[in-house]
């Protein structure tokens, strides 16, 4: 790594981002953490149905027990407990859910699914991170982190982007989209049935979806571009979240762009949020 590299991937930057992410993401992994407790005997601990996932295939040989399972994810919520709060024990929370929401991810037989597996990456990344400040202010961090949320952005909307075009023609038409917003373990609810009996809707729903994927992993990167093709892809996951039933994916991925956001951006904008409500106080 030449100097200038080394120089510009630890240079401080603004890292006020870092907190909105880090509750957010708190946030969005209760939603995908509570539902589990009901799925515990089925999933994790039935003795006599061992599902069985990854490279390692820990489950072959190693069941864990009902109590051990209930105790993996109370641990689990006492570190997102933690980690939303912020302080001194914010980066130990995160530790502690990692650590314990790995195992019910692999006994469970999950780790094929894209919200487990990017909640785990996030937040390995976030350990990197700034994660004790409880409110963002003038905190400069380097910019390490960032980068590496970065390139996991790129890589998500990229492959999804770019696969959708080159090798998917039924995107183009719209008739993808259509078939998705019906499929009956992601779709059926009631605004996708309506979008997909519309082929003018659904045709420039595609497009839009592949121009967003496709563009975000290089307009990302400047300064300019930046807050526009966040703000672009943000709507396309507020779009999917009231068309179809994704799960907590479109939360987890909206939790990374306070800090994917430009820090120049990010800093202005929230100058400009508190002398707004500066001059609100005081005009009371």
């Amino acid at each position: 790594m030449t100097a200038a590299w080394r120089e510009r991937l630890f240079a401080p930057e603004w890292a006020g981002g870092w907190v909105l992410t880090r509750w957010l993401y708190a946030v969005a992994s209760l939603t995908l953490h509570l539902p589990r407790y009901d799925q515990i005997v089925d999933a994790q601990a039935h003795p006599e149905v061992v599902f069985t996932s990854g490279p390692f295939r820990v489950a072959d040989t190693l069941v864990l027990s009902y109590p051990a399972s209930v105790a993996l994810w109370s641990a689990g919520l006492v570190g997102l407990g933690a980690l939303a709060r912020g302080g001194r024990l914010a980066r130990s929370g995160l530790g502690l859910w990692l650590v314990t929401a790995w195992p019910l991810v692999m006994w469970g037989g999950l780790s094929a699914r894209v919200p487990e597996r990017l909640f785990l990456l996030v937040g390995l990344v976030l350990l990197l991170a700034p994660l004790h400040d409880e409110r963002p202010g003038p905190r400069r961090h380097h910019g390490l982190p960032r980068w590496l949320l970065l390139v996991l952005a790129c890589a998500l909307y990229g492959s999804t982007g770019w696969l959708k075009a080159l090798t998917e023609p039924a995107w183009w038409t719209g008739e993808a989209l259509a078939y998705d917003l019906v499929d009956r373990y992601f779709g059926v609810r009631p605004v996708g049935v309506w979008l997909s009996a519309r082929p003018g809707w659904t045709r420039a729903l595609s497009l839009y979806t592949i121009a967003v994927e496709a563009s975000l992993p290089l307009l990302i990167w400047w300064r300019r571009s930046n807050p526009w093709i966040l703000a672009a892809a943000a709507g396309l996951h507020l779009g999917i979240e009231v068309a179809m039933d994704v799960g907590p994916l479109t939360w987890c991925t909206l939790a990374m762009y306070p800090v994917l956001l430009h820090p120049e951006v990010a800093e202005r904008l929230w100058r400009r949020l508190g002398a707004w409500t500066s001059r609100s106080g005081s005009a009371r």
